[in-house]
């Protein structure tokens, strides 16, 4: 008996493929794949709460039910839909039926540019820090007779005459 072979599942991340040991695979016409490394690739935390795994990028946050709660070293075979979880984080997602390819486009981080300086702000004076006067250390002592030096001592032999 042949079996047919299935359509390989491909999830781009960015225009970056995402490989993974466990694939990702079509169920009921959703795409669901392993928490890592997919979810985690799109993400930048992931806890849970008691009741459900929570997924941030930036501002938004993705709850994600859960039937248990999921142990790290088992987040490459625990599944979950990866499109509603990147919409929710703001991401764009594409599927692509003829090359069963689905696409992720993750917002954009917002970088905020310094303000300029501007002179006719206050500035904070630096307050007066109090500092104690350090103790001098006095000098040791030495009272009885020299004792001989530990360490050796290179000695030069004189040059040879021929």
């Amino acid at each position: 008996m042949i079996f047919p072979l299935a359509a390989v599942l491909t999830i781009v991340v960015d225009g970056t493929p995402v490989r993974s040991y466990n694939a990702p695979r079509l169920e009921h016409g959703r795409v669901v794949a392993p928490i890592e490394p997919f979810v985690t690739h799109i993400a930048r935390s992931i806890g849970y709460d008691g009741t459900a795994l929570i997924v941030r990028l930036g501002d938004y946050f993705a709850q994600v039910s859960l039937p248990s709660a999921p142990q790290p070293d088992r987040f490459a075979s625990t599944y979950v839909q990866l499109a509603p979880i990147a919409r929710t984080l703001g991401a764009r997602v594409r599927f692509d039926g003829r090359t069963h390819t689905l696409y992720v486009q993750t917002p954009p981080s917002v970088v905020a540019t310094p303000t300029p300086f501007n002179a006719a702000v206050p500035l904070a004076l630096p307050r007066e820090v109090f500092t104690p006067v350090p103790q001098t250390t006095p000098r040791p002592t030495v009272n009885g007779p020299p004792l001989p030096r530990r360490t050796p001592i290179p000695v030069r032999s004189p040059p040879r005459r021929c």
